[in-house]
């Protein structure tokens, strides 16, 4: 009988220890408005609400080819990565609604690789996934006891951004081959995708389709599909993977053989993101704002980072 209250109580103390960490390391913005469900699932609810002018939707391609900190220090727009691993186009929308209904931002960078991904082969373990995050945000948070540790656990320093320098080299073959054929979208993701557009219209936001650079997720198919898709429906569409300015050395900017970049090929794509909305003229610069000064404090630590 002792044996089994020691088990009890051991089960009953992490229950509880489990709990308790979880809400400490949560976001804290947006609390009472959104929920705890919500908070444990989008990063981007730590944010001040109405601070952050651009979205970038998507999936690891997006928290590894954009550093918003990059952008806001050239440029001083503030620019937040929506995004999570193989994420699907349902999620994709969830998320992009809530930073939506947070946060009012002017434009949207929709990363056009989840529009392949097929949504019944995955949707199974992704929503059982979500459960778990939704109803312990300790596994999604796990990494932020340091920020505890430092009386800092509301920041998300990078803005969504995964910072790694490390290079694994990819390939040096082409993997943009030209083709006329075409990789078609499915159905459902184009039906999620216009619910996307729906709430831009709703709500003044400009998107526009990228292809971020990744050797192993794009090909000219898919970029054929994009580009008919844009043209339809009369959305921008830059593909940094055809676009010889942004000068990715597949030998030095990514992280895993070419699949995703690292700290090096992302300030490329960054700086070339930043000047494309500079160019757009509908945002402006806040790093003289003084209601942004922790994006000013949170650029010179990110600076010491390289």
């Amino acid at each position: 009988m002792k044996k089994v209250l020691k088990i009890f109580m051991f089960v009953l103390i992490f229950v509880i220890l489990l709990f308790i960490f979880s809400y400490l390391l949560s976001p804290k913005y947006n609390l009472k408005k959104f929920g705890f469900v919500k908070n444990s699932l989008y990063s981007i609810l730590s944010e001040k609400p109405n601070t952050i002018d651009v979205v970038a939707v998507g999936d690891s391609l997006v928290y590894s080819s954009i550093s918003p900190m990059e952008i806001y220090g050239e440029y001083g727009y503030t620019v937040f990565d929506c995004s999570k691993p193989a994420q699907l186009v349902t999620e994709a929308y969830n998320y992009y609604k809530v930073a939506v209904e947070s946060q009012k931002p002017k434009v949207a960078f929709i990363e056009a690789n989840i529009l392949f991904r097929n949504i019944s082969k995955t949707n199974g373990i992704s929503k059982t996934r979500d459960i778990l995050k939704s109803s312990i945000p300790l596994f999604v948070y796990h990494d932020d006891w340091k920020k505890i540790i430092v009386g800092n656990n509301v920041e998300n320093n990078l803005k969504g951004f995964v910072y790694s320098k490390k290079i694994q080299s990819g390939t040096l073959e082409e993997y943009m081959i030209k083709t006329d054929e075409t990789k078609i979208i499915p159905k459902e993701n184009l039906d999620y995708l216009n619910k996307i557009i729906k709430l831009s219209k709703e709500n003044n936001i400009k998107i526009i389709f990228v292809g971020l650079p990744s050797q192993k997720s794009w090909n000219y198919e898919k970029h054929n599909a994009v580009e008919k898709l844009s043209k339809k429906l009369q959305i921008e569409y830059i593909n940094l993977n055809m676009i010889e300015e942004v000068d990715i050395d597949w030998q030095k900017d990514t992280r895993d053989k070419g699949d995703h970049l690292n700290y090096f090929g992302a300030k490329k794509v960054s700086k070339y993101l930043g000047e494309y909305l500079k160019k757009l003229n509908i945002i402006s610069s806040k790093k003289n704002d003084s209601n942004y000064n922790d994006w000013n404090i949170l650029y010179e630590k990110y600076k010491n980072l390289d």
